[in-house]
This record gives structure tokens, sequence and C-alpha cells, in this order.
């Protein structure tokens, strides 16, 4: 199967994409013990932004209690930025590509 431009960039900001936030997600986890680094997802609100909008309202950065709905809140925003922004990613250049595809081949048909 011969991959298309479009899908080769895809799969470069796809997995930058997650090389970035899983070395995020180390320093947030390990690296920090700063109270006010639950900002930093901030960043990450910026990066994936349409995507993001499913983790706007309360995620929880660290749980005090480790109940079922605080272990969902903590778990989700890792789910939509790691998951969901990943593929996000891959999916701008492909749709991009498709379009320009289907626009060129339409210009070239009605030329004909």
């Amino acid at each position: 199967m011969k991959l298309s431009i479009s899908r080769v960039i895809g799969i470069v900001l796809s997995m930058t994409h997650l090389a970035l936030f899983i070395g995020f997600s180390i320093v947030i986890n390990l690296g920090t013990q700063d109270a006010a680094s639950g900002l930093l997802w901030g960043i990450w609100k910026t990066v994936d932004f349409p995507v993001s909008l499913l983790a706007f309202y309360g995620f929880v950065p660290v749980p005090l209690e480790w109940t079922v709905k605080a272990v969902v809140l903590f778990v989700y925003p890792y789910v939509v930025h790691g998951v969901l922004g990943t593929f996000w990613w891959f999916l701008i250049p492909v749709a991009i590509g498709k379009g320009a595809h289907t626009l060129i081949g339409r210009e070239l048909r009605s030329r004909r």
C-alpha cells in the first residue's frame, strides 16, 4: 500500500504530538511538585483546540481522594489529549490533502 504525502505528514505530526504529550505527562506527574503545575494543561488546550473543548470542564489535575469519579476525571484529559489529540493531528493533513485532491481534480475536469 502506497502512502500519500498527506498521510506521511499526518503520521509524522501525530507521532510528534504523541511523543511530546508522553514527555509532558512524565514531567507533570514525576518531575514537578508545584501546586500550580496543573495550569500547564493550558498548553494542550491550545495545541489540540477543537478536541480540547471536550476536556475543558471538570478534570482534576491530582485527585485528593481516589474515588471512581476522581479517577475518571484524572484519566479523562489523558484520553482526550493523548488519544483524540493525536488522532486529530493525523486527521488535519489527511483532510487537507483530500480536499486539495478534490479541488485539483475538479479543476482538471473543468478544463477538458
